[in-house]
Order: C-alpha cells, then sequence, then structure tokens
C-alpha cells in the first residue's frame, strides 16, 4: 500500500541506495585500475596489434558500463529500506511503499553464489505491476511448503547483515532465515510481461 506517513521514530532504517553506491565506489577504481593499465601499455607502444586494438575497444565499452553504473547507483542514493513494528518500508525519490507484516506469510532471505537478495512472500496475490514493486517481482519455485510462488526479491549486496537483524527483530513470526541455492536460480524481472499488462490497460477496446 503507498501512504503518506513514514516508519516510526525507532524504526530500523537501512540506507539502501547509499550503501550500494558505496559499496561501487570501492570496487569501481579497481576495474577501472584492472582495465586501464593493460590499455595504457598497448596504446604506449605506438602499433597495438589486433589483439592490442580489441582489448582497447573492449574497455571502452566497459568504461562505458562503469561510469552508467556509477551513474544509475548516484541517482538512487536517497532510496531507503525501513523496518518497523507495522512492516517493511521502501522509500524513494518516487514515493513511498509499506508492506504490512500481516500481509506477508514469510520474510527470509536468499543467497545464490555472491547475489543476497531480501525474500518477501505475500500472504495473497500481489500486484504485478506497481511502479515501485514491479522489478522486485518475482516467479519461481516457493522457498519452502506453504509460501506462494510469486513474491518480492530485493537484491541486498551491503544491506545483507542489518536487512537481517531487522527481518529478526521485527518480523521474528514471519523470518525464515537464510536460503542457499546454486548461481543462476535469481531469475530477472519481467520487463517484457509488465510493458504488455500496461500496453493492454491503456489500450482502448473495440
Amino acid at each position: 500500500m503507498i501512504t503518506e506517513n513514514g516508519p516510526s521514530e525507532d524504526a530500523s532504517v537501512i540506507p539502501y541506495g547509499r550503501r550500494r553506491l558505496n559499496s561501487w565506489l570501492i570496487g569501481a577504481p579497481f576495474l577501472i585500475g584492472l582495465i586501464g593499465a593493460p590499455t595504457w601499455t598497448f596504446l604506449a607502444q605506438g602499433s597495438p596489434g589486433v589483439l592490442g586494438w580489441i582489448w582497447v575497444y573492449f574497455s571502452l565499452v566497459m568504461g562505458c558500463v562503469i561510469v552508467t553504473v556509477t551513474f544509475s547507483r548516484w541517482r538512487r542514493r536517497r532510496w531507503v529500506m525501513a523496518f518497523d513494528a507495522v512492516g517493511f518500508w521502501w522509500i524513494t525519490d518516487a514515493g513511498d511503499v509499506l508492506m504490512p507484516w500481516d500481509s506477508l506469510e514469510g520474510v527470509g532471505t536468499y543467497r545464490f553464489g555472491n547475489v543476497v537478495t531480501l525474500e518477501l512472500c505475500p500472504r495473497e496475490e500481489l500486484e504485478r505491476d506497481h511502479p515501485l514493486l514491479w522489478k522486485f517481482v518475482r516467479d519461481t519455485e516457493p522457498l519452502r511448503e506453504g509460501l506462494p510462488r510469486l513474491r518480492y526479491r530485493i537484491d541486498l549486496e551491503a544491506n545483507l547483515k542489518p536487512c537481517e537483524e531487522a527481518c529478526q527483530q521485527w518480523a521474528p513470526h514471519l523470518w525464515f532465515g537464510r536460503i542457499d541455492q546454486r548461481p543462476g536460480t535469481q531469475g530477472t524481472s519481467d520487463h517484457a510481461g509488465h510493458a504488455e499488462r500496461l500496453r493492454a490497460r491503456t489500450t482502448p477496446a473495440d
């Protein structure tokens, strides 16, 4: 549900966007050095050769990727997750969303190799095209018996430990712990389905 009210004063507030930005800024210089050093070496030779030029072009592409990711995370630096007695709050520049605890069937975290996520399992059918949450919707095997296939999955990165502590503090009755899975099973956002459903809603009937 969308609400104009915010989390309670004693809520566990996690600066989601800033933590992700900080973790990226720690790793980005390493990536730049890893890519830039060979590139500089090839260019300094004056005649890099075929493999040298391939590496130069590759480094340019990777440089664009690094800039794009940095810009994206900078734009999201004010995004916040909060947990209180009422529920889970997702707070962005575009608005706030509250998922009350009594609307959820289970809460936990998932790990796919180095990828860790927050799993929010709704008690009833969720809104697949919510403007702030649709990118988090996943349709995959239930985490355990009694939990739904459709659920929200939020990538955590540097937020794993504080998020788990907040879940255990505010929703111990829903907490099912951390579940490990093999890499490659995390799924992706349903961009095509989301766009198709939005078109169907806005297209006038004949």
